[in-house]
This record gives structure tokens, sequence and C-alpha cells, in this order.
């Protein structure tokens, strides 16, 4: 779904965190930071150039990680978030919106997946009465993010995949390589 300008996103109403498949919940989150995509760049200069720019280099990214915050983890979020291990997770969510020519409020599912290698995982406290606090943090290897189920951007390092709204933008790329 593309909003209008009648359309005001307003909340992440609630969600979750499943597996790979997104059939099984691997814990209970708090609030999560999504991890951030900064593109690789390299300075260019030189003959022709008035002075330096630093040129995006498509497709290609700094190593980023995703940090996951739980309230409490299940037996299955122990042994999936092992360090070393590879792990997809789904993160799996209501945005919801209020549409201004009718003030109906909606919902559109919201779900970022990433991939990646396990580097560190803390299970936490045993404290009756609070929360675990444990956490897991991934290094990215692939990113998923849609909105109603239509991909917006999807990085996928190891396959060179690199696709904005649909579009592959490494696909000339590959072709030449």
């Amino acid at each position: 779904m593309k909003f209008t300008s009648q359309q005001i996103p307003e909340v992440i109403n609630n969600y979750n965190v499943y597996n790979g498949d997104g059939n099984r919940m691997v814990g209970i989150t708090g609030a999560t930071q999504i991890a951030d995509l900064v593109a690789k760049l390299t300075e260019i200069s030189g003959a022709g150039v008035a002075g330096t720019y630093n040129a995006v280099v498509i497709g290609h990214f700094d190593s980023s990680t995703q940090t996951i915050n739980f309230r409490a983890v299940t037996q299955e979020g122990m042994t999936d978030l092992a360090p070393g291990k590879n792990v997809r997770l789904n993160l799996r969510g209501d945005l919801q919106y209020t549409d201004t020519a009718t003030n109906e409020t909606g919902h559109v599912g919201v779900r970022f997946v990433v991939g990646g290698q396990v580097k560190q995982f803390s299970p936490g406290n045993l404290e009756a009465g609070n929360m675990m606090g444990g956490s897991a943090q991934v290094e990215l290897t692939y990113i998923l993010w849609e909105f109603d189920g239509n991909p917006c951007i999807e990085l996928d390092k190891k396959n060179n995949v690199y696709r904005v709204d649909g579009k592959d933008l490494l696909e000339a790329v590959r072709k030449n390589c």
C-alpha cells in the first residue's frame, strides 16, 4: 500500500519477532531500533573533476548489526540465537493510520526481515517479577523491508542483490561480471 496525502501514518500498533519462516515466535521484545543501511563510499578526484567528492558504490554497504532486545526469550529463541548460527528473523507488525477523508483508522502490515550470523547472545537476567532483558546481535547479510506485502528494499549481500521498489539495481553489474 502506498499512502496518499489523505492517509496519515501514526503508530506501530504492535509487533512480534518470529523465526525465518514466520511461523514460530522467538521471544517477546521491547523496542527494537532497526539497523541502519550505510552505503559504501569512495572518494573521487583527478583530472576533469573540480576537487573531490564521495561517490556511492551502488549496492555496497558497510557492515551492519541488528540488535534485538528481549523481555523474555523462548526455548526456541535460545537455540536459534546461539552465537555463530546463521539466522533469519521476521519482525512483523501493524502500522496504524488515519484516513482524513473518512476519519477512519486503518491498518497496514509491515515486515522487516533480517538474516545473518549471530554475533552475540545475552540471555539476560533471572529475577522474580522482572523481565529477562536479554538481547541478540546479528551481523546482517540480508535485509527486507515490506509494507502491506510489497517489498520496498531488499539487500542480499551474499547473492549480490539490491532491489529498491522491485528494481534490481545490481542486475547490470551481475551481467557485466
